[in-house]
């Protein structure tokens, strides 16, 4: 099913980190170290108290609605470790809650993956069973954690942990259960190793799911579906949402409220019209939608909206940008306009900002205000 235009430059990957930098005690900003202690050891994340709970600041994705993938090579040099990747989880909050794959080293030549959700005031309860793994003491091996949706609406999916090693892969299952709304993912321990640098993880990554619409064919979990090149651009290919950024508008009154209201980012989705498939691709005269609320197959206008129309003519090579901010009585406050070489595709949307404003409802104190486009 097509979403509207083809995928952005953005990732299937949201954040990764491979940990190549000095020794220190702090994991670095992008990391919050919820609970226990991980230190940069290595150039690996070296854990070194149990019950160890490192959280990205950068990875915000909802295991419900769109899946989490996360998952980091980790390495066990004493027997006894327990290695976790976590997500779904809401932690520092009335109830800590997460889903973790757990990679236990039982043996010198073996360990076992398992897959838990943690409540406080439950505990830890166990889904799927023990899976054998035969994997020896020092020997790298991948780790992953799988929220993925049935679908966007029932709020229920599929939890699964996965351990690839080469080109092995075991794997444990839950049924179908409740997903969480929370964004939260990352890594951590059970029982952390007694020497440093005997339990570390290393290339970790915070993935989307196939269900999340923002990107095609991101791979669930250990690999099982089609993916693409995440990490370039195909010709033509544009982007799903526009962060509209204004700046500098003040008024108060009914039509221009001023202030927080008028400026300030608004997230708008690719509009894709009924009855067809919407390409932004297609020749002279097609015009390109996005919308805040996205209201798919009607008009773009309504109170408090943002939108960004893209119209290209073929004649001239070149791209119109117009960028509409209606106020609470649906009346258009804002228009802005600005024409660019080309088409705006992935490679181009580095940021835009436009500051000519070609109409306005003579509410608004509009001298020098402006508008900030960023594709995501």
């Amino acid at each position: 099913m097509s979403k509207g235009w083809h995928g952005c430059c953005d990732c299937c990957v949201i954040h990764s980190d491979n940990f190549t930098r000095a020794d220190s005690d702090s994991m670095g900003a992008d990391w919050s170290e919820y609970a226990g202690d991980c230190d940069i050891n290595g150039n690996t994340a070296d854990l070194r108290s149990d019950n160890t709970v490192v959280i990205s600041q950068l990875y915000d994705r909802s295991a419900e609605l769109d899946g989490q993938v996360v998952r980091g090579t980790v390495r066990c040099a004493e027997v006894g470790v327990q290695a976790r990747m976590i997500g779904g989880a809401v932690v520092g909050e009335a109830t800590d809650r997460y889903w973790y794959a757990q990679y236990e080293q039982t043996s010198a030549t073996a360990g076992t993956l398992s897959l838990y959700l943690y409540e406080d005031g439950t505990g830890h309860t166990q889904y799927g069973t023990d899976v054998t793994v035969s994997c020896s003491l020092s020997t790298n091996c991948t780790l992953s954690l799988c929220l993925v949706p049935e679908n966007r609406t029932s709020g229920n999916g599929i939890a699964t942990a996965a351990v690839t090693i080469g080109s092995t892969v075991v794997s444990t299952q839950s049924g179908t259960v409740s997903l969480p709304t929370h964004e939260k993912c990352g890594f951590g321990c059970g029982t952390a190793a007694t020497s440093a640098g005997n339990l570390t993880v290393d290339d970790w990554e915070g993935r989307r799911s196939s269900l999340d619409d923002t990107v095609d064919n991101c791979p669930d979990c250990f690999g099982t579906t089609t993916t693409i090149s995440c990490s370039a651009c195909s010709t033509g290919s544009g982007p799903r949402y526009i962060l509209v950024d204004f700046d500098g508008v003040t008024g108060d009154d009914s039509c221009c409220d001023g202030g927080a209201a008028d400026n300030g980012v608004l997230n708008t989705a690719h509009i894709v019209s009924q009855g067809a498939t919407f390409e932004c691709t297609e020749p002279a005269g097609v015009t390109c939608t996005w919308g805040s609320p996205p209201q798919v197959g009607n008009s773009c206008y309504s109170s408090r909206a943002a939108c960004v129309f893209l119209t290209y003519d073929s004649s001239s090579n070149t791209t119109q940008i117009e960028v509409v901010k209606t106020a609470p009585t649906n009346v258009i406050a804002l228009q802005f306009q600005t024409t660019v070489s080309g088409k705006p595709d992935c490679e181009s949307w580095s940021g835009y900002t436009i500051t000519n404003l070609v109409s306005d409802n003579g509410n608004c104190t509009v001298a020098g205000a402006s508008v900030a486009l960023t594709a995501i």
